[in-house]
């Protein structure tokens, strides 16, 4: 397992997530380069508050696909990017 997927899950194991969230919410970043989980990890230790804030984004992407809800797709995207620009901002 990556060093860094290790350390999120630490963090992810003491969120507001419930055990099977978690275990979904990991099997999602496991997909995800090592790089790529550095500034997550960032992210987390910073304000592990972010934890549930990207489990309900991806919940909302599953919920929009699954309908095939295109608007709500594309407002999913735009409050995304405004994350992501936040988050930006921050020094890790």
């Amino acid at each position: 397992m990556q060093f860094n997927l290790l350390k999120i899950k630490e963090i992810v194991k003491s969120s507001g997530l419930t055990p099977s969230e978690q275990e979904e919410f990991l099997s999602l970043l496991a997909k995800t380069s090592n790089r790529e989980l550095d500034v997550v990890l960032g992210v987390f230790k910073e304000d592990p508050s972010w934890i549930e804030k990207f489990y309900k984004n991806y919940q909302a992407k599953k919920k929009a696909i699954k309908k095939k809800d295109k608007t709500a797709w594309r407002e999913l995207l735009q409050e995304e990017y405004n994350t992501l620009r936040q988050i930006e901002t921050l020094d890790y």
